[in-house]
């Protein structure tokens, strides 16, 4: 799955939960992960990949302009949240695994480590990675999830307390 809906995700969950419970949402926003690349979708590597290699042109590109854009879209969503920095720790825990397991070469000493191996080993093999002949029901999953998430986002932005009047 690609950046975006994982960070939008992990943002929803600290929207729901906000800056207070912050312990919370590190690890429910991680779990996301992991459960979000059980859902059917499309990634930059499927497209632009070529397995067993290091990430390609194709893939490095549209990773970081989907980086670009999750980071502006966070941005702008906490701009004016009563959980803004939940948002963003959300959203950092949802992508940290493809930042960890993804990316060269901190990726081989992470997965070289005993207790990530299992881990690195659990997200390589679980996803529900679709063919681009399938690319509609990849995007469309994705697509959800971003939409889903920032819904929720605007939903749960709770209005600040009323200041008291000091007079």
């Amino acid at each position: 799955m690609q950046g975006t809906p994982h960070i939008l995700a992990g943002a929803a969950i600290g929207a729901a939960l906000g800056n207070r419970r912050l312990w919370l949402v590190i690890p429910l926003a991680f779990a996301s992960h992991l459960l979000l690349d059980k859902v059917p979708h499309l990634d930059a590597h499927a497209v632009f990949g070529i397995d067993d290699m290091p990430p390609t042109p194709g893939e490095i590109i549209t990773s970081v302009i989907d980086g670009i854009i999750a980071i502006f879209l966070i941005r702008w969503l906490s701009k004016h949240h009563s959980a803004s920095e939940a948002l963003w720790v959300g959203g950092f825990f949802a992508i940290l695994l493809d930042l960890l397991d993804n990316i060269p070469p901190w990726n081989a000493w992470f997965r070289g480590l005993p207790i990530f191996s299992s881990l690195s080993h659990y997200h390589q093999t679980t996803q529900w990675n679709v063919t681009p002949h399938e690319w509609i029901l990849g995007i469309s999953t994705q697509a959800i999830v971003i939409g889903l998430s920032i819904f929720l986002i605007f939903r749960l932005n709770k209005p600040p307390l009323p200041a008291e009047n000091s007079t």
